[in-house]
């Protein structure tokens, strides 16, 4: 019933939709170890599992503070990181976790994806160097990805 153009009953608006996104992200978040008190930290572990997206720390905070949502692209990835649907995780509608047997991609596949064949001994130099990059630090990593990005630069001049 509406009198005089206000409603007896609350309806949800644009905000307490955001709020709701919010709320469920902090949880996730939460439930994964990371802290919302360092929003850098998680941009940076997003960077890290969702790569090739890129997100600022100011964007992370506007979604922990409910004032923004991420685009598509991001949302899939948080999801897919996060091990939740992605329509649970922006709307808080289905399923909270994917249906078996369903599929979405892995962070893993969205981050590995090879336009050429990998020659066996390829894929054991590969093995052999993605356990030497488990063991560093974040920046450390950061300075191997700036490395390895110079060397492809450079070996795409010469091709």
């Amino acid at each position: 019933m509406v009198r005089f153009g206000y409603s007896f009953f609350h309806m949800k608006t644009k905000d307490d939709n955001r709020q709701a996104f919010s709320g469920r992200l902090v949880r996730e978040f939460e439930r994964i170890g990371l802290s919302i008190a360092s929003p850098t930290n998680i941009a940076d572990e997003f960077q890290m599992h969702c790569h090739p997206h890129k997100v600022s720390a100011q964007t992370i905070r506007k979604w922990i503070q409910g004032d923004a949502y991420p685009t598509q692209d991001k949302l899939a990835g948080l999801a897919a990181w996060l091990g939740v649907a992605p329509q649970w995780l922006r709307y808080g509608e289905g399923a909270r976790k994917v249906a078996a047997g369903s599929k979405q991609a892995t962070p893993d596949e969205t981050v590995l994806r090879f336009d050429r064949k990998i020659a066996s001994a390829e894929l054991t130099e590969m093995k052999q160097i993605i356990e030497l990059l488990i063991e560093l630090s974040l920046p450390n990593l950061r300075l191997v990805k700036s490395l390895v990005r110079g060397v492809l630069s450079e070996q795409e001049k010469t091709h």
